[in-house]
């Protein structure tokens, strides 16, 4: 809590909060945040949370048009969650690479674990 407020990571720094202010609430309120900041999301089953030895999750797509980032125009967000721990990927593609996606989100899958 900082001011009154209810914060945790603050989306799109890349600061975590710090360690001492860190708990389950303030990953939960980070996640929730994101929640409700992402739309277009699917929810991953349990079996695929299990998978990725994750508590819970979603995919998303996140709107990218930034200047300077050439062709990539599509942000698909991967979110994961587990104790104390949230993990966020994006997969920047171009529109051709939108159209791999499925392939690409796969192989990160395969990658992607909490030990």
């Amino acid at each position: 809590e900082e001011n009154g407020e209810k914060i945790a990571i603050p989306h799109g720094t890349g600061k975590a909060l710090p360690k001492e202010l860190q708990s389950d609430e303030s990953v939960q309120v980070y996640y929730s945040t994101l929640e409700k900041k992402l739309t277009e999301k699917q929810y991953f089953s349990r079996r695929e949370c299990r998978q990725l030895n994750a508590d819970e999750g979603f995919v998303a797509n996140v709107p990218f048009d930034r200047p300077g980032w050439g062709d990539l125009k599509h942000n698909t967000c991967i979110v994961l969650k587990k104790g104390h721990v949230v993990l966020e990927v994006s997969l920047l593609t171009t529109p051709e690479g939108k159209a791999q996606e499925q392939k690409y989100l796969k192989a990160l899958y395969k990658e992607i674990r909490f030990e």
